[in-house]
C-alpha cells in the first residue's frame, strides 16, 4: 500500500498504521514537517556590492534542515561562497565576486529553495568609470563634460561641482552606462568636480576646471586693419592673466577659402597670430581662445595691393601747360590714394580728384612754372605704387637760344655751324631742319657738347636766305625759324681788266647777281701802295662798275672779296706799264699745272724794236718756251714738265721788264696718292664701304703734288656732306 498527504501547519505528523484494526508494530511513527518559504535571507551581499571584495548575507528560520548556495557569475562560473551556520536556525554566506555584472545566488532549504530564491546581486567596479576631458568654461555660459560607465557595471553615478560654493549641475542619463554632466560656472575661480559611482570616487577625482571671463581676451594689431598683400601681417591674442589655453584662429580669404596661418606662444602669456594675404579684400577673422569665440569675433582685415594701382598718361610738357598723369586704383582693393609733386625737392602745387566718385580713378594735375624735371610720386595706403616715382619733363622752349656764324651770312660749299643753348630750357633733344631757297632739305648733324649745348653742322650748296627751324622737345625754339643767307663768291663775275700805261684811265665791271646777298670788297695798289678808285651800282643792282687812274707803271693788283671771301681769280692784275715799256700778263706768270700747257703774253705796243728773251726755269729743269708773234703782243706758251716754284724771266731789249722774274706756281694732282694705295680703302666693287654716322677718315699724300691747297667734296644721295680736311707734315692730307 502506497500512503500520501500534504501538511497543513508546521507540528511534527504522527503516523499511525493499523491492519484490521490493530495497530501494526513500531506505529505511531513521527514525520518532521519542515517548512522552506518560512526561511529567509537578507545583507548586502544580495545587493549592489563592489567587485574584488568580501561580502556576506545571512539566512535565518532554517531549523533542523540543510542550508546549500549556489553562486554563479555573468560568466556562469561558480562563484566560491562559505556557509557558516549559527545559532536558532541561522547562517551566514560570504564570497568575494571578481566579475562585474548580476550574480545568481540559488539558496536550498532542505532541497528547496527559500523565500526569494534564486536572488540577484548586482556587482560593480567604480574604477572603470571613465570622466571625458572637462574644457575650460567661460563665466555665464554653459560648461558640460560626459562620464563613461559603460565597463563598471550596475549603479548610480553622482556629480559635484564646487568653486568653492556649490554649483548646480544637470546629470543628464544617456543610457547604456554614459552621462552627460552640465554646469554653467559662475566666477574665475578654479571649479573642483567630483564624481562618485554607487558613492565611490572614481579614478582620477578631483577632477578641475579652469574658467576664463571672455570678456577680458583682446585682440589688436596692424593684422586686423589695412593691410598689403604679399607681406607678413600679424595681430596679438592677449589673455590679460587668463590660464592657458589654446588659441586657435581661422582666416578665410574673400572667397571663402581658408588662408594659413601661425600661432605662437610668446613667453608674456600673448599669442602672436601671422599670416600673409594673398587676395585683395575683406579677409574675416575668427579667433577661438579656449575653444570659445573671443568677443568682437569675426574680426576683419582689409588686403590691399599697392601694385595693382596703374598710372598712365605720365608726359612731358611745357611751362604754364596744365600736366599730371591718371591713376587707377579700382583693382588695388579698400585704401586712400595720396600724391605729391616735386620739382628739385620743392613741392608743387596739384589737386587730386576722383572722377567719378567711390570709382578708385583719380585725375593728378598741377601747372609747372619751370622747365625741369618734376617728379610724381604715387602712395597706396602709404605704400609707394610700383614705377614711382614718376618723371615729367617740363619745358619751356623760350628758354632755348641759337647763335653763331651758321645763321648769318654764309658761304656755299663750306661746312659751317652754328649753336643751340637749351640749358635754361629743360631736359630734351634738340633737332634741327634746314631748307634751301628752292625748298630742298640740306643735310645737318646735331651733336651734343659735354657743357649741355648742341652744335649743328650743315653745308649750304644753294645761294640765297636759307630757312634753319630749331626745335626743342619738338617745339620752336626762341627765334626759330632763323634766316641764315648763304652767299657763293665764286659766282661774282668779273669782266676782263685791261692792261694799259700811265695815265690811262683802268675801267671794268663786277656782277654779284648770282653770288647771293653780301659786301663787296674791292682794292687797288702797286707796289705796295693803294691806288684810289672809283665804284658806283650800274644800270643793273648788283653790277658795279670799278675804274682807277694809272699813275705809275708796274704790275696793279686789284684784290676783289666778297662778304670777306675772295672771288675766283682774285686778286686780279693789271699790267701798268710807262710809255715804251714792254709789260707782261697772263696766268701762266703764276700758276700752272704739269704736263699742261701755260701761257702769258709780252706785250711791246709803243717799245722800241729790241729783242725780247724769255726763259722758264723749273726746280731741276728748264722748260721749253714757244713764242707766237702777232704785233707788238708775243703769245708764249710752255708746258712744265715738273711740280713746284717756276722762275720766268723775261727782258726786253736786255732789261727785265716789269715783275721780272716771276715765279708761277705748278702742281700736278694727278699725284695726290691714297696712303697704302687705293685698293687698300676700295671694296672688290671698286667702292668705299661707308657707315651710317660714323666718322670716315681717307689719309692723302699730295707731298709729290707740289705746293697747293687741297680742297674735297663729298655727295651723299641726299646731297653734299660735310668734310673736313686736315694738313700735316710732309704733304700728309687726311680727308674726312
Amino acid at each position: 500500500f502506497d500512503c500520501s498527504f500534504v501538511p497543513r501547519d508546521l507540528p511534527d505528523h504522527l503516523i499511525v498504521v493499523k491492519f484490521n484494526g490493530q495497530i501494526i508494530p513500531n506505529c505511531p511513527m513521527v514525520c518532521e514537517i519542515l517548512d522552506a518559504g518560512r526561511v529567509s535571507a537578507s545583507g548586502p551581499g544580495l545587493g549592489v556590492i563592489p567587485i574584488n571584495r568580501l561580502t556576506s548575507f545571512s539566512v535565518r528560520d532554517a531549523h533542523k534542515g540543510d542550508i546549500s548556495v549556489n553562486i554563479q557569475s555573468p560568466n556562469r562560473r561558480q562563484v566560491p561562497c562559505n556557509v557558516q551556520p549559527g545559532r536558532g536556525g541561522e547562517y551566514t554566506v560570504e564570497y568575494t565576486p571578481n566579475e562585474t555584472g548580476p550574480h545568481r545566488i540559488e539558496v536550498m532549504y532542505a532541497n528547496m529553495p527559500i523565500n526569494g530564491s534564486p536572488f540577484t546581486s548586482q556587482v560593480y567596479d567604480s574604477s572603470k568609470v571613465r570622466v571625458g576631458d572637462i574644457p575650460n568654461g567661460f563665466i555665464g555660459k554653459p560648461n558640460s563634460f560626459t562620464i563613461d560607465a559603460t565597463q563598471a557595471g550596475p549603479g548610480e553615478v553622482t556629480v559635484d561641482v564646487g568653486n568653492p560654493m556649490h554649483v548646480p549641475e544637470q546629470l543628464q542619463n544617456l543610457g547604456g552606462g554614459r552621462y552627460k554632466c552640465d554646469f554653467t560656472p559662475t566666477n574665475t575661480n578654479r571649479h573642483d568636480i567630483t564624481v562618485k559611482f554607487n558613492g565611490e570616487l572614481v579614478p582620477g577625482n578631483v577632477f578641475h576646471c579652469d574658467v576664463v571671463d571672455a570678456g577680458n581676451v583682446t585682440v589688436s594689431g596692424s593684422g586686423l586693419d589695412l593691410i598689403p598683400v604679399n607681406q607678413p601681417a600679424q595681430f596679438i591674442v592677449d589673455p590679460h592673466g587668463g590660464p592657458p589655453a589654446e588659441v586657435r584662429v581661422a582666416i578665410n580669404e574673400p572667397n571663402g577659402r581658408p588662408l594659413p596661418n601661425r600661432v605662437t606662444h610668446q613667453y608674456d602669456g600673448t599669442h602672436l597670430v601671422e599670416y600673409t594675404p594673398k587676395t585683395v579684400g575683406a579677409h574675416p577673422i575668427d579667433v577661438h581662445y579656449a575653444g570659445l569665440l573671443v568677443p568682437g569675433s569675426p574680426f576683419e582685415c582689409i588686403a590691399y595691393d599697392a601694385n595693382k594701382v596703374r598710372v598712365s598718361d605720365v608726359r612731358d610738357g611745357f611751362v604754364g601747360q596744365e600736366l599730371g598723369c591718371k591713376i587707377d586704383a579700382s583693382q588695388a582693393g579698400p585704401g586712400t590714394v595720396t600724391a605729391e609733386v616735386q620739382q628739385g625737392g620743392r613741392p608743387v602745387n596739384h589737386y587730386l580728384r576722383e572722377d567719378p566718385p567711390g570709382s578708385g580713378r583719380y585725375n593728378l594735375m598741377y601747372n609747372p612754372d619751370s622747365a625741369k624735371t618734376h617728379e610724381i610720386r604715387v602712395r597706396f595706403n602709404g605704400q609707394s605704387v610700383q614705377g614711382s616715382p614718376y618723371r615729367e619733363e617740363v619745358y619751356d622752349p623760350r628758354n632755348a637760344a641759337a647763335f653763331g656764324e651758321g645763321l648769318g651770312t654764309i658761304p656755299v660749299k663750306k661746312a659751317t655751324h652754328f649753336l643751340v643753348d637749351p640749358r635754361s630750357a629743360g631736359k630734351a633733344d634738340i633737332s634741327a631742319n634746314i631748307s634751301a631757297p628752292s625748298g630742298n632739305m640740306v643735310p645737318s648733324r646735331v651733336t651734343p657738347g659735354r657743357d649741355g649745348t648742341y652744335k649743328v653742322e650743315y653745308t649750304p650748296y644753294e645761294v640765297g636766305p636759307h630757312q634753319a627751324d630749331v626745335f626743342f622737345a619738338g617745339y620752336p625754339i626762341n627765334g626759330s625759324p632763323f634766316q641764315p643767307v648763304a652767299y657763293d663768291a665764286n659766282a661774282v663775275r668779273v669782266s676782263e681788266i685791261p692792261d694799259g700805261r700811265v695815265g690811262q684811265k683802268i675801267g671794268f665791271n663786277i656782277d654779284t647777281s648770282r653770288a647771293g646777298k653780301g659786301d663787296l670788297d674791292v682794292g687797288v695798289n702797286v707796289n705796295n701802295r693803294n691806288v684810289p678808285f672809283e665804284m658806283e651800282s650800274g644800270r643793273q643792282r648788283d653790277v658795279f662798275d670799278v675804274s682807277f687812274l694809272a699813275q705809275e707803271p708796274g704790275t696793279h693788283r686789284i684784290p676783289i672779296a666778297f662778304n670777306g671771301d675772295p672771288v675766283q681769280g682774285s686778286p686780279f692784275r693789271s699790267e701798268i706799264k710807262a710809255a715804251g715799256r714792254a709789260s707782261a700778263s697772263g696766268e701762266g706768270l703764276y700758276r700752272g699745272q704739269e704736263d699742261r700747257t701755260a701761257e702769258f703774253v709780252v706785250d711791246t705796243t709803243d717799245c722800241d724794236s729790241l729783242p725780247l728773251d724769255i726763259q722758264v726755269d723749273g726746280p731741276n729743269s728748264i722748260a721749253k718756251c714757244s713764242v707766237e708773234h702777232r704785233g707788238d703782243k708775243h703769245y708764249v706758251t710752255y708746258v712744265p714738265v715738273e711740280v713746284g716754284i717756276f722762275d720766268i724771266t723775261l727782258k726786253h731789249g736786255g732789261q727785265e721788264i716789269d715783275g721780272s722774274p716771276f715765279h708761277p706756281t705748278v702742281i700736278d694732282p694727278r699725284k695726290v696718292r691714297a696712303k697704302g694705295g687705293w685698293n687698300t680703302f676700295l671694296g672688290s666693287n671698286g667702292r668705299l664701304t661707308l657707315f651710317v654716322n660714323e666718322r670716315y677718315t681717307l689719309p692723302l699724300d699730295a707731298a709729290e703734288a707740289g705746293p697747293g691747297k687741297m680742297s674735297a667734296m663729298v655727295r651723299g644721295p641726299t646731297g653734299e656732306i660735310p668734310v673736313d680736311i686736315e694738313k700735316r707734315n710732309g704733304g700728309m692730307h687726311f680727308v674726312s
